[in-house]
């Protein structure tokens, strides 16, 4: 899959605000995806798919001061909102959850026995992090996923500032800029309607909302 995004400029958890309102698609369709459909849904979302630009940001040309204005933003949303939003959440680590190799700053590793140590992180569970530790912990460090609980409450504040947080973003750009910026965001809707994809990295149970990562 391609990420529609500019990942290497926008961080997760801003794609993730965006993705919460439903602002934008974070990928475009995969081979397997399509091959799941049948055929009528299979032309209609390739045709959606081929209209998807590569960024909602394609056509905007953001000039250097509208890219510095945008960067504050997006930095206030992460240092202010995620990080309360953050704290309030509950955080769960699943029995089955992924185990994750955090290399020792200034330590190398022999690239193979980074590939066993990435295999064997990949293949365990939470339990086996001891076991883990006491073969490879002079190399790094192993950190279970952990899942972020959100309640409705909390969920429904998370959508309100990430829509603040979009209004902010248009307010950098002139009309022009907003218009194009706003058609490369339905064209993505469109997509991602046609291809049956829901993009949100949110998973709901019952009545809470969860979000998993490293945190």
């Amino acid at each position: 899959m391609k990420l529609t995004f500019l990942s290497k400029t926008f961080g997760a958890l801003f794609l993730i605000a965006l993705a919460a309102i439903g602002s934008v698609g974070l990928q475009k369709p995969a081979d397997a995806q399509l091959q799941a459909q049948t055929e009528p849904a299979q032309n209609a979302c390739s045709i959606a798919s081929a209209q998807v630009p590569e960024s909602v940001f394609d056509g905007v040309n953001l000039s250097a001061e509208q890219f510095a204005a945008y960067d504050a933003v997006t930095k206030r949303y992460d240092d202010e909102v995620v990080s309360r939003l953050t704290a309030k959440a509950t955080k769960v680590i699943k029995p089955n959850a992924v185990v994750g190799f955090f290399q020792r700053q200034g330590v190398e590793i022999p690239p193979q026995l980074q590939e066993t140590i990435a295999s064997e992180a990949g293949n365990s569970k939470p339990a086996q992090i001891d076991s883990l530790t006491a073969k490879y912990g002079q190399h790094g460090s192993f950190i279970p996923e952990k899942t972020l609980v959100y309640n409705q409450e909390l969920f429904e504040e998370f959508q309100k500032e990430s829509q603040i947080l979009l209004l902010q973003i248009l307010a950098v750009m002139n009309p022009e800029q907003q218009q194009k910026y706003q058609q490369n965001q339905e064209a993505f809707r469109r997509s991602d309607k046609a291809c049956g994809i829901d993009n949100s990295p949110f998973i709901k149970v019952g009545d809470s909302y969860e979000l998993g990562g490293y945190y």
